[in-house]
């Protein structure tokens, strides 16, 4: 039972520690589908050219990698079973990376155009639809707090205090 319990605040104080780290430091704009639309097609936006940049990336790395094995193979006039085979699998290797580059430069293309699309709508419809009802209602509120200010002045000199001094 004590094994338990110090298992258990063992586990609480990892999570503690992990928390401070799972807190988001920057704040979401949840307030309003259209921005959140927006921001989520930006991030898909970027991670598009992210999956075309690593793709390209691990598959050059993997072209170097084997070159110079490559071609001391193929230089060899009568190679050996074991050397043969080895040749087969790296030219085997590099044509499936090639063709997974390509699907992977496909899909962060894909997620380029869906993310444009996406910022473009979200943004559209935030800026045409929500944002002017948003500026309509803080000209409202700042016309209210106005109106209540001027009120208030006038309780007070009704009451005898000069409020233009202050």
């Amino acid at each position: 039972m004590l094994q338990l319990a110090k298992r258990i605040e063992a586990y609480s104080v990892r999570l503690r520690y992990f928390r401070c780290y799972m807190e988001s430091k920057i704040p979401l704009p949840t307030d309003n589908l259209y921005k959140f639309f927006a921001l989520f097609s930006v991030v898909l936006f970027i991670s598009g050219f992210g999956a075309v940049i690593v793709a390209t990336k691990v598959t050059n790395d993997l072209a170097f990698e084997h070159w110079v094995e490559m071609e001391t193979l193929q230089a060899i006039e009568e190679p050996t079973v074991d050397q043969a085979a080895r040749l087969k699998s790296l030219e085997r290797k590099l044509e499936i990376a090639v063709s997974d580059k390509q699907t992977y430069i496909y899909i962060g293309f894909a997620l380029i155009a869906i993310g444009t699309a996406g910022a473009w709508l979200g943004f559209g419809h935030w800026l045409s639809r929500i944002q002017p009802l948003s500026d309509q209602m803080a000209a409202t509120q700042l016309e209210i707090a106005r109106l209540q200010l001027l009120s208030l002045k006038a309780d007070l000199r009704a009451k005898g205090i000069d409020v233009d001094k202050a």
